[in-house]
């Protein structure tokens, strides 16, 4: 590993300078030689520098560590900030500035020697560059609720791979990711797929990790285009999840190397990009975890209100909740239920695992995943459900009107979902 350090750089910068000045006081020609050549040899130095990994020091911004809503923005390398401003600073750098970091020469060879305290946090199209967080040593990311929300609260350092050396890095790390099988968690949301996420994770085989967000970002950047992806960006895309996956199993497999099925429970809107994942992964397999509608509907309302029931009674009242049913039934993803989840428990974890050829042993504790069933899994996050107060669980909030509004806009739906209880084909069923 070879790195060059910051004073390094300034250090050739004050050599720079000096040599302008001796230009300029001999002559005005001197002075043009060198000034143009001092141009030229910074633009050099920063194409090669754009072009190279790099490393620094970084903390989060103070908007994420108030808590709230923000905490659930897209996981972005913007999050952060270079660890030499102070909070009381204007930001005027940020972490793609040349100045703010150390260049690294082997970006294979740090991986390899590294890559256990890596793990892929976000991507930049604009920069071409895949950005890997290391966190603080006492936190252990892997088990929180949502991983991108832990890497940003607690990153110290931030990796940069430029898109072009990333084929190296992965073909570097090819073989020692071999033996793993990946498993892709899809769901509507607010179904139990964080529970469901824990309770795999549990299994002495399975490492199960709650949201990476480098998926969510490639249905972002899909959402918002104006026109449809080409070929060539399509293909880079599918290169980038590929890339991504391999950096985040060798991440997993380095700190846990007995547990070789990986499972990413991702986002809801990851099952829209579900095809492009598949084509980066082939051999992965996937599962798709819904709810019925109203009880989506229902933990989506609390949610949104933070548990307050008045503030949705107001809304309700002057009819505004038409407006949120319409939002949260748009586009609404469409094999196995909620309520099979929380009835079957340990034992619809199982047949899941079976179903997807994963060897389950027969001294498996399910105690340990029926455990996993009395906390709840979102416990400390934004997102953690405000119904329950203790072991008490309040009644549902949906009323007659909003139960004959979901047929009335299921009927204008262009697909085929009719029914607000509607059983998708091929559902795991436990008999």
């Amino acid at each position: 590993m070879v790195y060059f350090p910051k004073h390094k750089k300034r250090h050739l910068s004050c050599l720079v300078s000096t040599a302008v000045y001796s230009g300029v006081l001999r002559s005005n020609r001197i002075e043009f030689q060198f000034a143009k050549q001092i141009v030229r040899n910074s633009r050099e130095v920063n194409l090669l520098w754009n072009k190279m990994a790099s490393l620094q020091k970084v903390r989060c911004s103070e908007t994420f560590l108030k808590g709230g809503n923000d905490t659930m923005a897209l996981a972005l390398l913007g999050d952060f900030l270079p660890w030499q401003q102070s909070t009381s600073q204007t930001m005027t750098t940020s972490v793609f500035d040349t100045d703010t970091g150390e260049a690294i020469a082997d970006p294979v060879k740090f991986i390899q020697e590294n890559g256990a305290q890596f793990s892929v946090y976000s991507f930049d199209l604009d920069q071409r560059v895949l950005g890997l967080v290391k966190v603080r040593e006492e936190v252990d990311i892997r088990k929180k609720p949502f991983l991108y929300q832990a890497q940003r609260e607690n990153a110290e350092e931030l990796l940069l791979l430029p898109f072009d050396v990333l084929p190296a890095v992965a073909d570097a790390l090819t073989e020692s990711v071999s033996a793993v099988k990946n498993i892709f968690l899809h769901s509507t949301g607010r179904c139990g797929s964080t529970l469901m996420c824990k309770g795999m994770d549990v299994m002495s085989q399975v490492q199960a990790v709650s949201e990476p967000d480098v998926f969510t970002l490639i249905f972002e950047h899909i959402c918002t285009r104006d026109v449809p992806l080409t070929s060539d960006e399509k293909e880079e895309i599918v290169t980038l999840l590929k890339h991504s996956v391999t950096l985040l199993n060798f991440w997993l497999l380095q700190n846990d190397p007995s547990r070789t099925v990986i499972c990413y429970k991702l986002r809801s809107a990851a099952v829209f990009v579900a095809d492009l994942m598949q084509k980066a992964v082939p051999q992965a397999r996937n599962v798709f975890l819904y709810r019925d509608l109203t009880g989506f509907y229902d933990s989506s309302i609390n949610l949104m209100f933070s548990g307050s029931y008045w503030r949705y009674f107001l809304v309700t009242a002057l009819r505004l909740d038409a407006f949120f049913l319409s939002v949260l039934m748009k586009n609404m993803p469409r094999m196995f239920s909620y309520e099979q989840l929380l009835e079957h428990k340990d034992q619809i974890i199982l047949k899941v695992l079976e179903k997807l050829d994963i060897d389950v042993p027969t001294d498996t504790n399910a105690s340990e995943i029926r455990a996993v069933f009395g906390v709840d899994s979102q416990e400390g996050s934004a997102a953690q459900s405000r119904r329950r107060k203790g072991d008490v669980m309040s009644s549902s909030w949906v009323g007659t009107w909003e139960r004959n509004f979901f047929p009335t806009v299921l009927a204008h739906f262009d697909g085929d979902v009719n029914d607000p209880n509607f059983v998708m084909p091929n559902n795991m069923v436990m008999n």
